[in-house]
């Protein structure tokens, strides 16, 4: 994190202290997380894709993505939902910057159960997992 941290403060707290709540912190980095985990099994990917599309996964518009392409649409839906709750768009927009990244990625390595139930996606069992995080913190900067 930068010297002082992000100063952001989540709307509807009352407290004298910076604060992001956890499911703000989770949903800033969700577009990224989805887009990583659709190759471990893009139908339940495509599935997630219709419920924010208010369709079916049958329905020409989503049956017909390629299921390499299934992680960027997805990215996409999320955001424009996180859009319409209000979110902040990404972790710059709550006070974060590229070189907070490394540090991100440090305290996340504990908890890298996004790498862990992604089954299939590169070398990641055995390894620390830091180039995968590195690359969802960074895509998570801002969409």
């Amino acid at each position: 994190m930068n010297k002082k941290g992000p100063k952001y403060k989540h709307a509807g707290y009352n407290v004298d202290h910076p604060i992001i709540p956890h499911g703000v912190s989770v949903a800033l980095s969700a577009p990224a997380v989805f887009q990583f985990t659709a190759p471990s099994s893009p139908s339940r990917h495509r599935e997630a894709l219709a419920i924010f599309q208010n369709t079916t996964p049958a329905d020409p518009s989503i049956s017909a993505i390629p299921d390499s392409e299934i992680g960027a649409h997805l990215y996409e839906a999320i955001a424009r939902f996180l859009d319409g709750l209000g979110v902040p768009r990404g972790l710059k927009a709550v006070g974060y910057t590229k070189a907070d990244v490394p540090g991100l990625v440090d305290g996340t390595i504990p908890q890298r159960r996004v790498l862990d139930l992604a089954p299939g996606i590169g070398d990641v069992a055995g390894a620390d997992g830091r180039e995968h995080l590195t690359h969802i913190i960074e895509r998570s900067l801002e969409y």
